[in-house]
């Protein structure tokens, strides 16, 4: 069994804000008239400091909301079933499954989410393909795609363009562009029975295997 999570998107902060402009309140100091009285002024000022702490309590709330990191915002948590080939959907936030399993190949292992949580990747390790599943409907997308003997590894790079497969049984890796989901030349030589997969941040991103 191995599980993945969705993160939500990414807050569109300058939208936001223009949004949220016209909301908080606007504060106008005006200099009182020389006629008006000492509880009038009080009144006025109380109600000014009110109105400024409202705002910056406002702002606060919105900005620690900003910061709040990406992967805080997981929605979603996919688990590969491998004895009877499907993956199970639970909501982070309530911790109950959602629907009913989702069939893909046989004996799936390897489970990655790219990294705008739009599509999971699953490697079916007994009938060496990939299913893909959209994390909207959570349903499979197109059919398997083959891929080297045994897979098992998974990993997205950072722009998730390209899916990495570890193919356990004939010690290569496959590439799959996520464009079109189809593999990328030939399978990658590499050490005995490779699984596991990680591949570094950034435009220079490298594979370990």
């Amino acid at each position: 069994m191995t599980v993945a999570a969705a993160p939500g998107h990414a807050p569109n902060v300058r939208s936001l804000a223009q949004n949220m402009a016209w909301r908080l309140p606007t504060v106008i100091i005006q200099r009182s008239p020389p006629q008006r009285r000492r509880g009038d002024l009080t009144k006025r000022a109380r109600r000014w400091v009110g109105l400024r702490h409202s705002a910056a309590a406002l702002s606060v709330s919105v900005l620690a909301w900003l910061a709040t990191p990406i992967s805080a915002l997981a929605v979603n948590a996919y688990i590969t079933n491998s004895s009877d080939g499907t993956v199970s959907v639970i909501d982070t936030a309530t911790y109950t499954v959602i629907g009913s399993p989702i069939a893909v190949g046989s004996g799936p292992g390897g489970v990655a989410v790219t990294p705008d949580g739009s599509t999971v990747y699953i490697a079916n390790f007994r009938d060496s393909t990939v299913s893909v599943i959209d994390t909207v409907t959570n349903t499979v997308i197109g059919f398997p795609i083959a891929v080297g003997s045994g897979p098992g590894g998974v990993a997205a790079t950072a722009d998730g363009s390209k899916v990495y497969i570890a193919n356990f049984w004939d010690n290569t890796v496959s590439v799959i562009d996520t464009s079109t989901n189809t593999v990328i030349g030939s399978p990658i030589p590499v050490g005995s029975g490779p699984f596991g997969l990680a591949v570094t941040p950034g435009q220079q991103q490298g594979l370990y295997r």
